[in-house]
């Protein structure tokens, strides 16, 4: 009897080790997050004065940081981002890797391996948004002399605010991604064209979605806006289309 028993335990053996060896640094991140995911559902906060409502951050600092730590396990680049619960009670991760696109293929491959959870959409990169007339402000670092009036100067930080209508481009399309030349309204040197160009990224990051800027653009060239020589310009906004056309092409 013993001897049957040693014998089953042999044969069962590779079984147990051959399922611990077989479980990806993607499969023990979702078990953790498993575990984990009413704490990140919920964002519950300290409250550190009753009578004025201010919260303590230092917990949902501290659990970020957790799930950070354990996406940088798979890639230093991956950064998770949190959605609002919606109307129907789900609450969104979305994996970015803020446009790094060596790290793209980690986290396709952590996408494919997620569970489905009741009250979770789990998402790949950071997606479009369909609003066409958004803004994107942008708060240079760097401190300026601001005209209140003829009169009078004061220093402070230039607050910019830029929309799809103040950006323009053309292409070229020698291969399978774009070149870009960006021309963008008041893009001037050093304060202002610094503010502008990240302002634009964030446009663009947000007119295409995070994998899209990536995988079908190549390059791009950033230009002032001559208001007096537009031609052959297209409105930025025009370049959805376009990208979704040329993929449309390839299939």
């Amino acid at each position: 009897m013993k001897s049957k028993i040693c014998i089953l335990g042999l044969f069962f053996l590779p079984f147990v080790f051959g399922s611990l060896r077989a479980q990806t640094t993607e499969d023990r991140f979702w078990n953790w997050f498993v575990k984990n995911q009413d704490v990140y559902y919920s964002q519950t906060f300290k409250r550190v004065d009753n009578i004025s409502g201010y919260k303590d951050y230092n917990e949902r600092n501290k659990n970020y940081k957790r799930l950070s730590d354990k996406l940088s396990q798979i890639d230093p680049y991956l950064i998770p981002v949190f959605r609002p619960v919606d109307t129907n009670g789900i609450k969104e991760l979305l994996i970015s890797a803020n446009g790094y696109k060596p790290a793209f293929p980690k986290i396709i491959k952590l996408i494919r391996k997620s569970p489905k959870l009741k009250n979770w959409k789990i998402t790949a990169f950071e997606q479009r948004n369909l609003n066409d007339s958004i803004k994107v402000g942008y708060a240079s670092k760097e401190r300026a002399v601001v005209v209140i009036d003829k009169d009078t100067l004061q220093g402070g930080y230039i607050s910019i605010q830029i929309g799809y209508e103040d950006v323009f481009f053309k292409y070229s399309n020698q291969s399978k991604e774009l070149d870009l030349n960006i021309y963008v309204r008041n893009y001037e040197e050093g304060l202002i064209k610094h503010g502008r160009k990240n302002a634009v990224k964030k446009l663009l990051k947000n007119l295409l979605g995070e994998y899209d800027l990536e995988m079908e653009i190549d390059w791009i060239n950033y230009i002032k806006l001559d208001e007096n020589n537009m031609n052959g310009l297209y409105p930025i906004i025009r370049l959805r289309e376009l990208i979704d056309k040329r993929k449309l092409e390839r299939k």
